[in-house]
């Protein structure tokens, strides 16, 4: 601090800080401090006679009083701590506006200390030495250059760190009475830097000054009295060697990705090479950018013009994927009594997304719009694709289409003088599980085993006819009086429906149940061992694969028990196999039949 005046060293002061020196009558008198004993004091104590203060003698002369505090001890520790703290008088600058002078131009800031090419091994602290380039315009020696700002670090554009920075350098060039000769460019050296290699160096901010012909003035220069010998400057890149700034954008499903090249430090102009690619020229402030890339890792290789040998680095970048297309579901409109293939509705489609079915991967139905028509019965692998991005979805199923279950054979009784005064039908050899109607119109007769079924009471000439219905709701054509039989033929193989293979033993848990007695013989009692509330759907098939009973159970429930009629005694033990199908799922087990 040199040469402060009172009025300086106070105004650089907070108010509650001079409060605690000077009485409220001086602190009018300096003129530039509106006094309030509120901000300085709490109410409590502004009139009380223990607030005094003390003034060193040094500043009696200018005051004309002495004036004591209580509280001296406590002030002089508070303005000693501030001014340790404070460093207003080290870093007072003049306003921008007054730094007008165009004498000296910081034309280039570089890292010096290291080979040619400034090498380091990437992630490595590096410590160089910072040094200016600076272009004397004027035809005079100037003794001396200054700069104070911030030093900021990037990885790439990405802000890393800073700190303010300052230098002086005073001492003459070799050869010469200044450090500035008249009209040519000087490097002057202005102590270390250190950084990662690979970080971008800018120093942002700049305060530039220098001394007057006259002047001769050395370093230090108080950063106070540098105008009207100072300028100023937004930023200056600090040349760290040959580097540059790589940005990738990410494939997406439809189009590759890129990778943009921005070269900095060295020697431009510079040459860029993607992988071992044909290098591209790029002059000084300029970009490239490499297109349509793949996704993966890619090497790019930048090299300046540094002779005799160039400069060059290689710098990574990867070039990231598209963001997977959701996995696609959809529902089937199975095939039907009259209609021999299915639909296949996707759920949701996505725009300009195909979705595809495919057996054993050899395509077979695409579906732009979501639908699939005419699908034939079969299994098939179901995926969604746009571009290059492809997601498969579940299996999709496509039943066979359903058999038409032939008329019915009919054996005929009719009615007669000496018999029966009203005839009539049995079905000769019903199918377990099918609905037969008399007529159409009536809920029908569902064939059970060793029951017949039977349609009596039907007046003289009525001409009724008989239809089958499968449990696919499939209906045969009418069987009438012009079809039928005399006798009903014995019972064959035949009888079976086409879902009457008995499935192989299983349990699934959520459809568990226990039968007996074990063995069993006239009748079968099935216990329910699910703890939720459902419809059942049991089945009994013999040890050939034949359905012999087929029986549904509305709102089943836990330890609920059914009993089966199976009087199938054969004359001989005989292996069963009994499937229980809920609305969760199913379970299947093996009994066993007495003689």
């Amino acid at each position: 601090m040199k040469n402060t005046t009172l009025q300086q060293f106070f105004g650089h002061l907070p108010s509650k800080i001079i409060g605690c020196f000077l009485p409220k009558n001086k602190i009018s008198s300096l003129g530039f401090l509106t006094f309030n004993e509120s901000d300085f004091y709490p109410k409590s104590l502004i009139n009380s006679t223990h607030i005094r203060c003390f003034i060193h003698d040094s500043l009696l002369k200018l005051l004309g009083e002495r004036t004591f505090f209580s509280f001296r001890n406590a002030c002089m520790f508070l303005i000693v701590s501030y001014l340790s703290s404070f460093n207003v008088f080290a870093q007072v600058f003049p306003d921008p506006k007054r730094c007008t002078s165009k004498d000296l131009q910081l034309v280039e800031a570089k890292l010096t200390g290291g080979d040619p090419c400034n090498s380091c091994t990437p992630g490595n602290t590096v410590i160089r030495t910072l040094t200016l380039s600076i272009n004397n315009t004027t035809g005079s020696n100037r003794t001396s250059f200054a700069f104070w700002g911030t030093l900021e670090r990037y990885n790439g554009t990405t802000f890393v760190s800073s700190e303010s920075i300052s230098g002086c350098n005073s001492t003459p060039l070799p050869g010469y009475e200044a450090a500035l000769p008249p009209n040519q460019i000087t490097a002057l050296n202005f102590g270390n830097v250190t950084y990662l290699c690979g970080q971008r160096l800018v120093i942002t901010n700049l305060y530039l000054a220098w001394t007057a012909a006259t002047d001769n003035a050395s370093c230090p220069l108080e950063s106070s009295k540098i105008a009207p010998k100072c300028g100023t400057l937004p930023f200056i890149e600090i040349n760290a060697g040959v580097n540059g700034t790589l940005t990738a954008v990410n494939a997406t499903c439809t189009a590759g990705g890129s990778i943009t090249v921005a070269p900095f430090g060295g020697l431009p102009p510079y040459s860029v090479k993607l992988g071992n690619g044909t290098p591209v020229p790029v002059v000084a402030g300029g970009s490239t950018i490499f297109t349509n890339l793949a996704v993966g890792n890619y090497n790019v290789t930048i090299t300046d013009s540094t002779l005799p040998n160039n400069c060059s680095i290689i710098i990574p970048k990867t070039v990231g994927g598209p963001t997977p297309i959701a996995k696609p579901a959809a529902t089937v409109v199975q095939p039907t009594c009259s209609i021999a293939t299915g639909t296949v509705n996707v759920t949701s489609p996505v725009n300009a997304v195909a979705y595809t079915l495919k057996q054993s991967d050899v395509l077979k139905y695409t579906a732009v719009s979501g639908v699939f028509s005419s699908v034939v019965p079969g299994i098939y692998e179901f995926a969604a694709s746009i571009g290059i991005c492809s997601t498969a979805g579940d299996n999709i199923t496509v039943n066979s289409q359903p058999a038409t279950p032939s008329a019915p054979s009919l054996k005929i009784t009719q009615p007669s003088l000496c018999g029966p005064a009203t005839g009539s039908i049995e079905v000769c050899n019903p199918i377990i599980g099918y609905t037969y109607k008399l007529n159409g119109a009536n809920p029908g007769v569902m064939a059970v085993a060793n029951v017949p079924v039977i349609f009596s009471n039907l007046a003289a000439g009525s001409n009724p006819s008989v239809t089958a219905t499968s449990p696919a709701n499939c209906t045969s054509s009418p069987a009438n009086c012009s079809s039928a039989t005399a006798t009903c033929a014995a019972p064959s193989q035949a009888a079976k429906t086409t879902e009457a293979v008995a499935p192989i033993e299983t349990k699934t848990e959520t459809a568990g149940f226990t039968t007996y007695p074990v063995p069993f013989k006239d009748q079968l009692t099935i216990r329910y061992d699910f703890d939720y509330k459902s419809d059942v759907k049991i089945e009994v098939f013999d040890s050939q694969g034949i359905s012999v009973l087929s029986k549904s159970d509305t709102n089943s429930y836990l330890n609920k028990e059914v009993t089966l009629d199976l009087k199938l005694n054969r004359g001989r033990d005989q292996v069963y196999v009994v499937k229980v199908t809920t609305n969760r799922g199913s379970s299947i087990k093996k009994v066993i039949s007495s003689e």
